[in-house]
Parts: C-alpha cells; structure tokens; sequence
C-alpha cells in the first residue's frame, strides 16, 4: 500500500506550513501545549495524526517541521516573485507578510483609483488581515481614516483581491504539480481562492 500523503491540499500545505514556521522549536512544556493547540486549531490531531485531514503519522515532530519547511522552500524556489509575494501576504505569520502586501501595493498600485501610498498599503492589509485584525481594517474604517467614501474603498479592495487572488492561484497551481508528484498532497486540486 502507497504511503498517503501528508496534507490533502496545496492550501493546506501552505497554510500549516507557514503557521508551523512561525512556531517555535521547543521541548514539551507548557509552550509545547501552546504549539498543540494551534495545531489542532490548524486541522492536527496530535494523538493519531490522521483522524483530522493532515497526515503526520510516523513522522517526529521535526520531520513534520522539515516538511513544512520544504512547501515554504518550494514557494521561495518554484514560484515568480509576485506569485511568491501574493502567496506569502495571505499565509505567512512572520515579517514576509508585510514584505508580500508591501510588494503587492507596489505591482497592482497602477490599477488602483487612491493616491495616498498609506491609503493603498492599508486596502491591501485589509485584504490579506487575519484573526482579530481583520474586524479591525474594515472598507468603513479605511474610508473614514483616509476621508475617502466608502464605495471608493470598496472598488479598491476588489481590484487588490482580484489582482493578488490571481497571482496568488497561479503560485499554487505551479506548486500543485510538483507537490502531488511528491505525494505531498494527495490528489489533483482545482486551485481555487484560499
């Protein structure tokens, strides 16, 4: 029988991974209760590693960490560079993120209808926002920070979402391939918007 793969989609694996880089290394311990909860939070059950959709069965703690750092590896080295920085602004958790949404205001900037360089930079946080911060960087919150109207902020944020969405699923589609050849992912995937 063929081992099963780890993750059941790219998205998947680009999420966990990037979630697991930016855990850190520790013994067991009372961060190490932490780094389990966020992994169950993530889809990992850590008694039988299969009973959620992730597959870390027979895997130690750091080769699930070394295949987590390959997928971030693959993107880095398999990827364009706006591809890389569209993927890195909606999964990384580390100063990458910032770098992807500064670069993304920089290359879709032209096909915005804002001046303002904080303006534009805010629109795309609001885009790729995560946990709590999201309810913070709403279209309301940037229109009336910037004296802008609303709907201006809304046309904003979908040429930002279509724009990076697009770049984002083309990364991915370049990682699929070579991910199910791996057996990393399971099977083929339809990218679609993570």
């Amino acid at each position: 029988m063929a081992n099963q793969a780890i993750f059941r989609s790219v998205s998947q694996a680009l999420h966990v991974s990037f979630l697991m880089g930016s855990l850190p290394v520790t013994q067991k311990g009372s961060m190490q209760v932490a780094i389990e909860h966020l992994l169950e939070r993530a889809g990992v059950r850590t008694e039988t590693m299969r009973d959620g959709t992730l597959n870390f069965k027979g895997l130690s703690s750091m080769e699930v960490r070394g295949q987590c750092a390959m997928v971030r590896g693959a993107v880095m080295h398999h990827c364009t560079v706006m591809e890389r920085h569209a993927i890195h602004a909606w999964f990384a958790h580390d100063a990458s993120k910032a770098d992807g949404v500064h670069a993304l205001r920089d290359y879709i900037g032209g096909a915005m209808t804002i001046d303002s360089k904080p303006a534009r930079t805010l629109i795309v946080w609001a885009v790729h926002a995560q946990g709590s911060v999201r309810h913070q960087v709403t279209e309301r919150a940037v229109a009336a920070e910037y004296l802008l109207s609303q709907s201006t902020v809304h046309r904003n944020l979908v040429t930002v979402q279509t724009a990076a969405g697009r770049l984002r699923r083309a990364g991915m589609a370049r990682l699929s391939e070579m991910f199910e050849r791996d057996g990393l992912v399971e099977c083929a995937e339809s990218v679609r918007l993570a």
